[in-house]
């Protein structure tokens, strides 16, 4: 590369100027690459030492002036290349030196330069002169000057409206086409308002102005990008000339404008034409795919210009090439596509902006969008009619317009828009993007310098960005689509490169705050971006992990542990409520892989992760601050229905792990060395009861029915039920939770026996003879049951013999201050057990999901007997008093019912569906088990 001094001119630095400043001839179109790189950051360098923006300005005005007024073709085009850069690198200097100048007007001398020379030089010059306006209207101060009404102003803006039009005539030149796709940007720029510090146009008359310049310019600045993206697709190189590199850029950009420009109008919305126009889509997808494509590490000059070994088998045509052929269709100089961020990025915010879903507004901000909608359709209206002469047509086109912006139109538009890019193979482009930037960031990155990498942080979040908007859509289909793209596995490296900076910064904060303060703990609040992480929730929850991230030999689905559990615990998720919800949902289908994986996730922490010891790997133990404790602790303070039933989910399928299991059965508090000190086992016992009790709670049925008209769905609860009771039936294999939920209120334990029946708790001291003739009626035909067992069981519980079993009076039911638990009930659950007979009717659950249930209640009373059976066996004193309480919960009554009911219905529909029958007959067989051992006590079944 050339040295800063071989491009410099020596000037004496006591005005605040460095001594060397770049020539406007080094920045001419036919200075190499290297020596242009080196001018651009010389003059960077200057103008960042410089005192003042008008020192730098007052060195070049003159420079320049004697430059223009050369008259030579090639020194005009050094100095538009000149105000391009200078634009670019420092815009404040740009302004003072070609617009805000106290000296000759060099905007003037610029056209005037362009019209004294000839037809060929004054068409590339003026290519030359719009890629620096564009560039220059970049800063708003230029641009607010631009866009006014004086004279000079009004000279630049018909010059390139003209060039516009001359441009998009059916045998312009390609020159002529690129001039007039940069006074189309330039068009587009001068119309964007410069917002005022509230945030709204500071003139809207301008802006009113700005926007109908840009409605009129908006169809020839589309049609022209285009032109140049398929120009530069469809040729073979992924080199690009400096000037070819630069209109590349403008085309895009241009895209980009239009793809924000009126994006609350349906009629206008360029995002729409941008999707439906397949040519346009498959050349962006195209330069996205070549823009990502890598190179290879230390490759240079011919070596990397080498066709391969195998030829193209699509192309029959071709012959067997050596690897040592070289190929000609390749540039030996130019722009590398694959190490050009500003194309890929380009690139990317178009795909982010087509893509891009309406913003979700509070009540609160939608009233706001809904007056500024009025006022902005008032306006519309009075210009209408200013320009149509009162024209009702207008009107009606307009009202018709905003008829089309409802929240749900502009989601139906976006997934539409979506699904077209898709179909244009954009994932693949994006994973190809993804892989060029984690290669850029890695050549790019050394140890301690944090601004290698900054470059390429805008990039990563638009794709990030353009992924969410892609899997935001509740769909498999597409959401398999994506994944078999490959964006699972992008979005899996984008996660784990933001999990690795995450790290990074919470280690430096953590340091510079333990030098304060030594007992600081880890920090995990620093900055992270959730956006892949999101996306990568979003493909989990709709595909089988093991799918998604292959075998365990290729890592398998616990690499996805660190990524969703850090989305659902990182602080910023409780701001972000959607996102702390589709985690649950992603770790809940991770979580049902397997143990080993439902482990990990049971041990993750924030803590773990910034040591570096929850990467991939699985925790050693579990702590304070890990997901099952904030889960569990989440749980109770949720007061999100739908949350709620996602952390309820997730803990069922957690609890396959030993460690969530005894957390949640309470064993971890039994063999815990304080929970035997007397003073304290109250308290440990109270926190285990609670959970369980919380989870009885979920199992209460609604009285509500859902809004969907699904008929798995028909109430609100039902989900939450089946979720909140299946955890109970794993959990009830345990002794110690056995113990603890027959020390639950007999209101808890009659929610428990509704799963079973719809039975309410005994108050008397004798059961209904009805009931036990019918359930003896029935046990005695049933040549399945026919035992003499049975029998006793049911003469025990009919003469109501209670010579073995110990009694009670009415208030040894009352809860103890140790057993009663103070929670706030579920907003789904209906626990009130003691409403007048009068009461509406349950909505009743479909029948396989009432058949679910009631296998969970069954096994549920199955585990408690046998665990009374076992007490009585080991001697224990207070057998008499659960069971009774357990008989005066209704529970006792709820077995004999269902299997009353039961086998009366399988008779009934003997043919009934293997599903729902098949688990009816195993809930009929666990209800007479359960009476049997239940009688085996001698106990029965009143509340006495």
């Amino acid at each position: 590369m050339a040295r800063i001094d071989e491009v410099t001119d020596d000037h004496a630095g006591d005005d605040g100027v460095p001594g060397q400043l770049p020539s406007v001839a080094s920045f001419s179109p036919a200075t190499s690459e290297t020596d242009y790189a080196a001018a651009v950051v010389a003059l960077a360098q200057a103008c960042a030492a410089a005192s003042t923006d008008e020192s730098i300005s007052a060195q070049y005005g003159s420079q320049v002036s004697d430059v223009l007024d050369s008259g030579k073709g090639e020194d005009i085009k050094s100095a538009f290349s000149f105000i391009s850069a200078l634009s670019i690198v420092h815009p404040p200097t740009a302004h003072s030196l070609m617009v805000a100048s106290d000296g000759p007007d060099l905007l003037e001398s610029c056209f005037d330069a362009v019209d004294l020379l000839k037809s060929g030089e004054g068409d590339e010059a003026q290519l030359f002169l719009g890629a620096a306006l564009a560039s220059l209207v970049d800063y708003p101060p230029s641009r607010s000057e631009l866009a006014s009404a004086n004279p000079r102003a009004q000279r630049i803006q018909t010059w390139a409206t003209n060039a516009v039009t001359a441009g998009s005539l059916g045998r312009a030149s390609v020159q002529r086409s690129q001039t007039g796709l940069y006074a189309a940007l330039l068009l587009l720029k001068l119309a964007a308002p410069n917002p005022s510090s509230s945030g709204v146009p500071s003139d809207p008359q301008r802006a009113a102005a700005g926007r109908k310049r840009a409605a009129e310019t908006g169809p020839a600045a589309y049609s022209l990008a285009k032109q140049e993206v398929m120009r530069v697709a469809k040729t073979p190189q992924i080199r690009l000339t400096r000037p070819a590199r630069a209109t590349l850029l403008a085309a895009l950009e241009t895209l980009a404008y239009l793809s924000i420009l009126n994006v609350d109008s349906a009629s206008t919305d360029f995002r729409d034409k941008l999707s439906a126009d397949a040519a346009l889509l498959k050349s962006l997808t195209h330069l996205a795919t070549l823009a990502g494509r890598p190179v290879q590490a230390g490759a240079s000059g011919s070596g990397a210009l080498k066709r391969p070994v195998f030829p193209d088998r699509s192309d029959p045509s071709k012959q067997d090439s050596s690897v040592y052929s070289f190929d000609p269709s390749i540039a030996t100089s130019g722009s590398e596509l694959g190490h050009d961020v500003a194309i890929q990025y380009a690139l990317a915010s178009v795909f982010q902006n087509v893509c891009a879903y309406p913003a979700q507004l509070s009540s609160e901000q939608r009233q706001v969008e809904r007056l500024r909608r009025v006022a902005a359709q008032k306006q519309r209206q009075a210009e209408l009619k200013a320009s149509q002469g009162g024209s009702q047509e207008g009107q009606r086109s307009t009202e018709a317009e905003d008829s089309k912006d409802d929240y749900r139109v502009q989601v139906t538009r976006s997934e539409t828009r979506c699904t077209r890019l898709i179909d244009a193979g954009v994932v693949s482009a994006l994973v190809s993007l993804t892989s060029s930037a984690a290669s850029s960031r890695q050549a790019s990155q050394r140890p301690g310098d944090k601004t290698a990498v900054k470059p390429m942080s805008r990039l990563r979040e638009a794709i990030a960005a353009t992924f969410s908007a892609l899997t935001t859509r509740q769909d498999q289909r597409i959401r398999g689509r994506i994944a078999q793209q490959g964006g699972a596995t992008a979005l899996l490296k984008m996660s784990e490169q933001e999990l690795e900076r995450y790290r990074t910064n919470a280690q430096l904060d953590r340091r510079r705050n333990t030098s304060t303060e030594p007992h600081t703990g880890p920090q995990t609040d620093a900055a992270i971006d959730l956006v892949p992480l999101h996306a990568l929730a979003r493909m989990c929850i709709s595909l089988d992990p093991s799918l998604l991230f292959g075998s365990a030999g290729k890592g398998g689905p616990i690499v996805a542990v660190p990524p969703l559990c850090t989305l659902f615990l990182h602080p910023s998720s409780e701001a972000d409520a959607l996102a702390g919800f589709e985690a649950a949902l992603a770790l809940t289908n991770l979580a049902s892989v397997g143990p080993e994986i439902a482990s990990s996730i049971c041990k993750f922490s924030l803590a773990m992760l910034i040591d570096g010891s929850g990467r991939g790997s699985t925790p050693s133990g579990r702590t304070r601050d890990s997901l099952l404790e904030v889960l569990s602790a989440g749980v109770f303070a949720e007061d999100n229905a739908l949350t709620r039933k996602a952390h309820i989910e997730l803990i069922c399928n957690l609890v396959q792990c030993e460690d969530a299991f005894k957390f949640w059965s309470g064993e971890a508090e039994d063999d815990d060395d304080a929970s035997v000190n007397a003073t304290d086992e109250g308290t440990t016992r109270r926190a285990a009861q609670s959970r369980l009790h919380i989870l009885a709670a979920f199992c209460s049925p609604a009285v509500l029915e859902a809004e969907s008209k699904d008929d798995k769905a028909r109430e609100v609860s039902l989900s939450t039920r089946l979720a909140a009771s299946g955890t109970l039936a794993s959990l009830c294999s345990s002794p110690s939770a056995c113990d603890r939920v027959l020390h639950l209120s007999k209101r808890s334990l009659n929610t428990l026996a509704r799963l079973i029946a719809p039975v309410r708790p005994r108050e008397s001291d004798s059961i209904q003879d009805g009931s036990v003739e019918r359930f003896t009626e029935v046990t005695a035909g049933s040549g399945e049951e026919d035992d003499d067992d049975d029998k006793t069981a049911v003469d025990h519980a009919g003469s109501g013999s209670s010579a073995n079993v110990a009694t009670m009076d009415t208030e040894a039911w009352q809860m103890t201050d140790e057993e009663e638990v103070e929670l706030v009930e579920a907003e789904d659950a209906d626990v009130e057990s003691y409403r007048a007979d009068t009461r509406q009717p349950e909505v009743k659950a479909p029948d396989q999901a009432r058949a679910q249930l009631g296998l969970r209640g069954a096994t549920i009373a199955h585990c408690l007997i046998q665990y009374l059976c076992w007490r009585k066996e080991q001697g224990g004193d207070s057998v008499g008093r659960l069971g009774s309480r357990l008989a005066a919960s209704g529970m006792v009554a709820a077995l004999q019912e269902m299997v009353v009911s039961g086998m009366a219905e399988l008779r009934v529909n003997a043919e009934e569906d293997a599903g729902a029958g098949s688990m009816k007959r195993e809930v009929v067989r666990l209800c007479l088990e359960s009476l049997k051992a239940w009688s085996s006590m001698g106990m029965s079944s009143s509340s006495r």
